[in-house]
């Protein structure tokens, strides 16, 4: 069509279809959850909560349900809250590993990454450049402290 009306009309459809979509990929969910809560009951006599409850705060010592055949979806025993991990972001309740290395999403055992932010050579509080002083004095001190260093020192100190 000519004039943009066709790819309203296109644009409309598509956003309908993904709410179509997105409708019984709850639905589905849902009905794996009322399952997977019938199973719970059955196998262990623990009744999950019908009605997740919101004041809740899963931790590592919750424990978890997965949902048969969706992915990695769990819920939660005690307070019936579903969980979704996602693969590329921990999340919200992730715990540390006992090296400090990986963080651990408890629910599903998926580990990621660590990212450590702190720079480990960063410069010490001395090595800081202190605002308060000239700049004749600023060099002073920073010869004062290389004054004693080892040629090995100076090289790590001092490399691009």
């Amino acid at each position: 069509r000519v004039g943009g009306r066709g790819t309203t009309g296109t644009a409309a459809a598509a956003a309908a279809a993904a709410a179509a979509m997105e409708e019984r990929e709850a639905r589905c969910l849902r009905r794996k959850l009322d399952e997977c809560r019938g199973e719970v009951l059955r196998s262990s006599g623990v009744a999950v909560p019908a009605e997740a409850d919101a004041r809740h705060l899963c931790t590592s010592q919750c424990r978890f349900h997965k949902l048969p055949d969706s992915g990695d979806c769990f819920v939660c025993e005690a307070s019936g809250q579903l969980h979704q991990c996602r693969r590329r972001e921990p999340c919200s309740i992730c715990v540390e590993s006992n090296e400090g290395c990986f963080l651990v999403c408890p629910a599903s055992g998926i580990s990621y990454e660590r990212f450590n932010l702190i720079n480990e050579q960063a410069p010490e509080e001395a090595d800081a450049e202190d605002p308060a002083l000239g700049e004749a004095e600023q060099l002073g001190r920073w010869f004062e402290q290389g004054y004693g260093m080892s040629e090995e020192q100076a090289s790590c100190f001092f490399r691009d």
